[in-house]
């Protein structure tokens, strides 16, 4: 027991210039802010944003591009849109890519360009970081990481995820090396019709007089319609309907939603949609049968339908420009053309009551 307590008594003295040093030896430091994803992929990754988006023709479309830390050089991103053919069931060879380019200066990590384009159509824009190897196999909403990474492909700079689950989504491609990269793609659609006007004119009327008069047993009025971008460039393929604006006529008292001619395989021939607009002139032409019989006044208006959805209501592009728009007024100026029937009333169609006023 003597030896047992002389080793121990011996090791603790040892222990004590142990202990003395370790008072001296300075604390660890805390840890730091978790190193940021450039620190640890070793290099710097891009995001794109919006990720998808979608306008009407002629709207531009601003897409910016955002380095995860500042550069150290004027650094650019190159942009490649390449467009889809976005009607289904028809294969077409997509125009070759478009190529753009914009410069992230060093005072910040963005750059932006601008898209436009005047018909339907959709695109994918793939980016990269200049200097770098574009991931072609990229796909929008590339993340493969599991859980998801905050900054990868599926997370927007600019509001909540498109899809929180966004994980192997192959959207326009296959997943392509793991995220965040030096390379993003994004969508950009421009769907419908553009700010268009439109101009409803009987057939055969060289004047273009929207105030007609027929017989009380001719139902039918032939109208040819024009419908021209803002440009006054013609508009191809955009659908026309057309409300009863009130009066005897008038089955739905005017109510909003569906149009009295909205729809393009309505059951009942006398309500299907007016007519689409065709190449080259953007015009087209369409035998409208009013409802009811005997004497009274018809007022219809027209309008291009530019969500397709078939609808009247509040909105412009729902017909909404119907309710402030007199058959008298200046042709072609907007969105909305309101034409006028007598059907043998005894009043001059000139001083007839506008039953579509509210």
């Amino acid at each position: 027991m003597g030896m047992i307590g002389a080793a121990g008594k011996a090791l603790h003295m040892l222990a004590r210039p142990l202990a003395l040093s370790a008072l001296l030896v300075p604390a660890a430091p805390s840890p730091g802010p978790p190193p940021t994803p450039s620190a640890v992929l070793g290099k710097v990754y891009l995001q794109v944003s919006p990720e998808l988006i979608e306008v009407r023709p002629g709207l531009p479309v601003e897409l910016t591009a955002r380095l995860s830390q500042r550069p150290a050089d004027p650094t650019g991103v190159h942009f490649e849109i390449t467009e889809v053919d976005a009607r289904p069931r028809h294969e077409r060879v997509p125009p070759p890519p478009e190529v753009e380019r914009c410069t992230v200066p060093v005072s910040t990590r963005a750059c932006s360009i601008t898209l436009i384009r005047t018909r339907a159509t959709s695109a994918y824009v793939l980016a990269w970081i200049e200097g770098s190897t574009p991931d072609r196999r990229e796909g929008r909403l590339a993340n493969r990481a599991q859980p998801p990474l905050a900054q990868a492909d599926c997370t927007l700079y600019d509001g909540e995820p498109l899809d929180a689950s966004c994980r192997r989504i192959k959207d326009s491609g296959g997943a392509g090396a793991d995220e965040p990269d030096a390379t993003d793609v994004v969508r950009v659609s421009w769907t419908g019709l553009p700010d268009a006007t439109i101009d409803c004119d009987p057939a055969g009327d060289p004047d273009g007089n929207d105030i007609v008069t027929r017989d009380p047993g001719d139902r039918s009025v032939t109208y040819m319609c024009v419908v021209r971008d803002r440009s006054g460039s013609p508009v191809v393929g955009a659908p026309i309907n057309a409300e009863i604006m009130g009066g005897p006529f008038d089955r739905d008292g005017g109510a909003v939603d569906p149009a009295d001619y909205g729809y393009e395989y309505n059951r009942d021939p006398s309500v299907r949609r007016v007519c689409t607009t065709t190449h080259p002139e953007g015009h087209c032409s369409a035998a409208l049968t009013f409802p009811g019989s005997g004497p009274g006044r018809g007022v219809i208006c027209f309008w291009p339908d530019a969500n397709g959805n078939g609808a009247y209501g509040w909105n412009d592009v729902d017909g909404g420009g119907c309710t402030a728009e007199p058959p008298d007024e200046v042709e072609g100026n907007d969105s909305a053309d309101t034409v006028e029937v007598d059907f043998a009333h005894p009043t001059p169609p000139e001083t007839s009551p506008n039953y579509w006023r509210p």
